[in-house]
């Protein structure tokens, strides 16, 4: 068990070696543990950018309900990211390529985060 989280805790250059070894390469998912890591990134990123329109108000408003509305936003776009990512690596998808994998969180939450971002009043 602690051999199949050890790819998980390696740098990018670590995991670029174990890439270029065809054996590992084979039973290590390298290619998806490198791409989770840059989309979860942007995923945190486009998260943010979610709960950002609950404190951008013109008038003022209850900010501790303001903090709970994105709170319950943020946290369930959030945990709802990882679990399209683990998913996404537990079921094997032999026939999709990794990468469409790991960004596929991100491709949702883009509009998502833009829509979000167009409702602010300026």
């Amino acid at each position: 068990r602690q051999a199949s989280i050890l790819p998980r805790l390696l740098s990018i250059a670590e995991l670029q070696k174990l890439a270029r070894n065809p054996t590992i390469a084979r039973t290590v998912p390298v290619r998806q543990i490198m791409w989770r890591r840059f989309s979860l990134l942007v995923m945190n990123l486009l998260v943010l950018l979610m709960g950002l329109p609950f404190f951008l108000l013109r008038e003022p408003a209850n900010m501790l309900l303001q903090g709970v509305k994105a709170a319950a936003l943020c946290i369930g776009a959030w945990g709802m990211g990882l679990v399209l990512l683990e998913t996404g690596s537990r079921t094997g998808a032999a026939d999709l390529p990794p990468a469409f994998i790991a960004w596929l969180p991100v491709a949702i939450y883009l509009p998502l985060s833009m829509l979000m971002l167009l409702r602010v009043r300026t």
